[in-house]
């Protein structure tokens, strides 16, 4: 109407197009400008939030003008994209018919438009949330995964021995003989010990070739321990025992296999006493298993716990330690009664004392690597749920955007049903239905799409079914009660329409 009134007055097509696309692509860049700032904030976050370790050079990144160009762009094209549809249509306006329609009259086609785009939007949302919280069940589900030890009270960090001092394994165990004597006697300390590669922490596979079928090798996981390190790490012993100081260079060959290693390639068998010998070539000296320990998680928590076998530091050849040492440092796990990180001037103190030219590196405490190997999911949790709340918030403006302008053109009728004897109870009723029905029917849409689109998140997920009902049913709740809160306030303020202005209302 307002456009018929310009047109009566004298403006051209042109002009009235001109205005509309002006108003479109002002509102672009404004809100293009603002999306800047937040994407600058949230760039900040999100680079904050991301482990070192996780994404490489995650310091120096920003956003990049040729980026900031790009969307200022967008904008401006989404402004002109919008603005020229109700331009089209203005163009088409028949004045004499416009200007006798009353002002709260709108057109059906463009109420509908606005529909579908509510309807979109509250889709979209739903397909977001419930990924979401597909993800934020799998990092539940895995925090809730025991990892075969106790990660608490844990310190570990790592030595790398290198040069004609170490060259042996002798030497190299004498170090480690000495250092964990020093560390072991720290107040605070109640146990230490080393392994050539820590829980969840990637893994290190060696051939092992069983003695009933020396010519066929399979790949475990191997690691090379002092006789403390299932104490440190509190890994059940389930058949016979732990190793000794008696495991010694001059003794007989010893190893410890896990329970996954007994069912694979024992299955019936008793794993106990049977013999195994390691190396890539066949050509290390038989050991006997002189006990099972329970399976640690070593691949992530999300994995099986994998094969391993556990060979005592002391009785490593020179070549095999030679060869394991060209691909992993030496990590000490130190269990401790007191913070652990508290320890650390006093570690240090004592390595150097034994030798100051051996550093101490990777410092963490075992609960931090075991934090960091569920990081990919941590962020992925974190993304998505941004990008779901973000959807929410769209759709609640959308919903309450509707809704806004739907009273506002329906003031003339509600104030007509109002002195017609209608209740606020009535017309909040009529308002709040109108909303939820577009609320429900984005959420049916999107009910349709989460079950299409949340299948490709099945590599992602743990512990829960990509189709799991207790998810769509929560988060369709949650998006249910959003909407409801977007429909209630232009409810409300339709309640309050005074029956005789709104009569008077054009």
């Amino acid at each position: 109407r307002e456009i018929a009134v310009r047109v009566a007055l004298g403006a051209s097509g042109g002009r009235v197009v001109r205005q509309l696309l002006t108003e479109g692509v002002v509102l672009a860049l404004f809100g293009g400008a603002v999306g800047l700032l937040f994407a600058v904030w949230g760039t900040q976050l999100l680079s904050a939030l991301i482990p070192q370790d996780f994404l490489p050079r995650v310091a120096e990144i920003t956003i990049d003008w040729r980026v900031m160009l790009f969307a200022l762009a967008a904008s401006v094209v989404t402004g002109l994209l919008f603005g020229a549809a109700p331009a089209w249509q203005a163009r088409k306006v028949d004045v004499h018919t416009a200007l006798k329609e009353s002002a709260g009259k709108g057109g059906t086609a463009r109420a509908r438009l606005r529909g579908l785009l509510v309807v979109a939007e509250v889709a979209l949302s739903l397909v977001l949330l419930v990924g979401a919280g597909l993800l934020i069940r799998t990092f539940t589900n895995l925090l809730a995964v025991a990892p075969g030890f106790d990660p608490r009270n844990v310190l570990t960090f790592q030595l790398n021995l290198s040069g004609e001092r170490y060259k042996t394994t002798a030497q190299t165990a004498a170090f480690y003989r000495d250092a964990l004597a020093r560390v072991s006697h720290l107040p605070g300390v109640e146990s230490a010990a080393t392994t050539n590669k820590l829980p969840l922490d990637w893994q290190f596979n060696m051939p092992v070739f069983l003695a009933d079928k020396p010519d066929q090798p399979r790949s475990v996981q191997l690691r090379m321990i002092t006789p403390d390190y299932f104490r440190v790490m509190r890994i059940d012993v389930k058949q016979g025992r732990a190793f000794t100081d008696a495991d010694a260079p001059g003794g007989q060959p010893a190893a410890i296999v896990n329970e996954a290693f007994a069912r694979r390639f024992y299955e019936a068998k008793d794993a106990l006493g049977q013999q195994l010998s390691v190396g890539r070539n066949n050509d290390e000296p038989a050991r006997q298993v002189v006990g099972v320990v329970g399976d640690i998680k070593q691949q992530g928590l999300d994995a099986p716990a994998p094969p391993m076998v556990y060979i005592p530091l002391p009785q490593v050849s020179d070549r095999l330690l030679a060869g394991v040492r060209a691909f992993n440092a030496t990590d000490f796990v130190v269990r401790t009664t007191v913070e652990p990180t508290s320890l650390v001037p006093s570690v240090k103190r004592e390595i150097a004392a034994i030798d100051a030219t051996v550093p101490l590196s990777h410092v963490a405490t075992m609960e931090e690597v075991a934090a960091r190997s569920i990081t990919s999911q941590r962020f992925d949790m974190l993304l998505l749920g941004l990008f779901a709340a973000l959807g929410l918030l769209l759709a609640a403006v959308g919903i309450y955007g509707v809704m806004s302008y739907a009273v506002a053109q329906g003031t003339r009728e509600i104030g007509i049903r109002m002195a017609l004897g209608a209740q606020a109870g009535t017309v909040l009723r009529l308002v709040v239905r109108q909303g939820m029905t577009l609320a429900l029917a984005g959420m049916g849409v999107g009910v349709a799409a989460s079950l299409a689109l949340t299948r490709l998140m099945k590599g992602l997920l743990f512990g829960v079914s990509a189709t799991d009902p207790q998810t769509y049913v929560l988060y369709s709740l949650v998006l249910l009660a959003v909407a409801m809160l977007a429909c209630l306030v232009p409810a409300r303020r339709a309640t309050k329409v005074d029956p005789m202005i709104a009569l008077r209302y054009e």
